[in-house]
């Protein structure tokens, strides 16, 4: 998901049975927006776990800090799971086609 708060914008990558339900415990300010961008199914949780951690081990250095996204007003939970505006496309590419993979 993308979220913006003010003129900030980052992606959110997560699993999540209720997205809308998730993305309100991550503590945002109400100005906040989020947009879904890309949702892929998976048959099991563990299924979505496991390829979840995939991906983050394989663009772990592309992550934003913790420290700089809680600044961006993620406080609660989520903030170790952000990426950059700039790796929409890397992650859609392997959201998309590595997901066949699963």
């Amino acid at each position: 998901m993308a979220i913006r708060n003010g003129a900030n914008k980052w992606l959110k990558l997560g699993y999540a049975k209720d997205i809308d339900t998730r993305a309100s415990n991550y503590g945002l300010p109400a100005t906040a927006t989020i947009e879904k961008v890309v949702i892929v199914g998976f048959d099991t949780g563990n299924e979505a776990h496991s390829f979840k951690v995939r991906l983050h081990t394989k663009y772990a250095v592309a992550r934003i800090s913790n420290r700089k996204v809680r600044a961006l007003g993620m406080v609660k939970t989520g903030f170790a799971e952000c990426y950059p505006m700039d790796m929409l496309l890397v992650l859609n590419a392997a959201l998309t086609t590595d997901q066949l993979n699963h």
